[in-house]
């Protein structure tokens, strides 16, 4: 199961929907590909890449699909804690502050946050370390690279 805000399940519905026309284009085209060359799929490049297509198109759809059969829609609590939906400032070890919000496994854009703010998933290595955290803890996190970082949350909102 996986934890969205409202606007992160219906940022997963509009990506549905992409994968949905880009699964109908890529069909086109394999149909056309055939065509190109009698209706023979036997050495036709054309048809080659469509149905390499298709198939990506494919299995991009089963997966949104399987994350939306999957989701969970939370309301901010107003918690302490960090969580989906949350705005956090947190200070790294360099010093450099940021602010962040918290939006699920899809992330979107919402109307009250402004463009200074940046919207992590919770799938991230960061936006996972701070879930269910406080101001005042010293979160640490492992980037994919194999980087070490530290950050110290200063607000939770």
């Amino acid at each position: 199961m996986h934890h969205y805000t409202q606007e992160a399940l219906d940022r997963l519905d509009d990506r549905i929907v992409e994968a949905e026309k880009k699964l109908g284009e890529a069909l086109l085209s394999m149909g056309s590909g055939a065509e190109a060359d009698n209706n023979t799929w036997h050495d036709n490049p054309a048809f080659e890449q469509a149905k390499t297509d298709v198939d990506q198109a494919t299995g991009q759809l089963a997966k949104l699909r399987e994350l939306r059969r999957n989701a969970i829609v939370v309301e901010r609590t107003n918690s302490a804690n960090v969580e989906v939906g949350s705005t956090v400032t947190f200070v790294d070890a360099d010093g450099d502050e940021l602010t962040v919000a918290i939006g699920g496994h899809f992330v979107a854009r919402t109307e009250h946050r402004s463009e200074d703010v940046m919207e992590i998933s919770t799938s991230s290595p960061i936006g996972a370390a701070l879930l269910h955290r406080q101001e005042g803890d010293e979160v640490q996190y492992v980037t994919p690279s194999g980087k070490q970082h530290s950050v110290t949350i200063l607000e939770v909102m």
